[in-house]
């Protein structure tokens, strides 16, 4: 008789049940098998829980908070936490999965001391992309998942049409993501493009100067504000292409869901989009270098989007099944570590 596998707790940052425009957290616990169980997140199981595995996927917002009393009591509950994994205490094991290898925005000294203490005491770090990887033991690269589950019928039922020579940039929009220059490389253009930018903003200061820039302008418009799944799927499916102009390009949810709903891709030439051209394929992901410009439009990107691309592109290692598969092995070998 086969006995049933032993169950493994982790316990998730960001929690699962708080509310978040990421869905990436949720999707990856509904791919866990049944013998994971996942535990939501808080100060108190934290420090004085049971749990097997602590798994984090910002660590940047664990020490994060509105107010400036609120920070400095989250870094003084993050410190026991380090020092709780440190000295092994309930033999709990700990992983990263790294969505930036630098917070986009510096928190600080202190902040940074204790990120890089997180980094060196976690059990096991997990990257997106084998070109970014180090090879050192606590290395792991497992894809991050497509957005196939949240997304695919939305794609799949769309009845609308492209607009001719529209760039999309979508996501919470923030400086590093550099909206300012798709906007002026669409107005310095000779090619009839318009840009299109839409998301919430990170601060009131940024929507307003985005939406200055893009004021009188036939060519460009911007909506800062929030949308559900179904108004953001409509924006991207009416796209004739997704431009993203970070100004430093690592892991990008946008990218995927561009992907996932049949959307080609304009992104700056870095390690990891060279990983995921080959990957969806050269058809689908356009690298260029430097700063985006409307000559880079004109010459490069008009070619591009008259490229023959069939249906969308096939993103076979980014099925959930097999994320979720990885990471429960993962778990399972760090607890099993633990017991030993």
């Amino acid at each position: 008789m086969t006995s049933a596998p032993r169950r493994t707790r982790v316990l998730t940052n960001p929690p699962v049940r708080v509310p978040s425009p990421n869905a990436t957290v949720a999707l990856l616990v509904d791919a866990l098998p049944a013998e994971i169980d996942v535990v939501d997140f808080s100060w108190r199981r934290a420090l004085f829980g049971s749990y097997d595995v602590l798994h984090v996927h910002w660590p940047e917002f664990v020490v994060r908070h509105r107010s400036r009393g609120g920070t400095i009591a989250k870094r003084a509950l993050f410190a026991l936490l380090l020092a709780r994994l440190r000295l092994g205490l309930g033999g709990v094991r700990s992983v990263w999965t790294v969505h930036n290898l630098r917070p986009h925005e510096d928190g600080g000294r202190l902040e940074r001391a204790l990120l890089a203490a997180w980094e060196s005491v976690a059990s096991a770090r997990v990257y997106m992309y084998e070109s970014v990887a180090p090879t050192d033991a606590r290395a792991r690269v497992i894809r991050r998942g497509d957005y196939e589950p949240t997304f695919g019928a939305q794609r799949d039922g769309w009845s609308g049409e492209r607009s001719p020579g529209r760039l999309l940039q979508f996501g919470l929009l923030r400086p590093y993501k550099g909206a300012e220059s798709l906007l002026a490389a669409v107005r310095s253009a000779a090619e009839p493009f318009s840009a299109r930018i839409v998301g919430a903003a990170a601060s009131p200061e940024y929507a307003a100067q985005l939406e200055a820039l893009a004021a009188g302008d036939d060519r460009a418009s911007v909506a800062a504000l929030h949308l559900d799944d179904a108004a953001l799927a409509a924006e991207i499916l009416a796209a004739e292409a997704v431009v993203l102009p970070y100004r430093e390009m690592y892991n990008s949810g946008a990218a995927l869901l561009a992907l996932t709903l049949g959307r080609p891709i304009v992104v700056p030439e870095s390690a990891t989009m060279r990983e995921l051209r080959g990957e969806a394929g050269s058809e689908w992901v356009h690298l260029y270098a430097g700063e985006l410009s409307g000559e880079t439009l004109d010459r490069d990107v008009s070619a591009f989007l008259a490229l023959d691309r069939g249906t969308r592109p096939v993103l076979e290692h980014r099925r959930w099944l097999e994320v979720g598969q990885r990471y429960a092995q993962l778990y399972r070998e760090l607890a099993a570590g633990t017991r030993r």
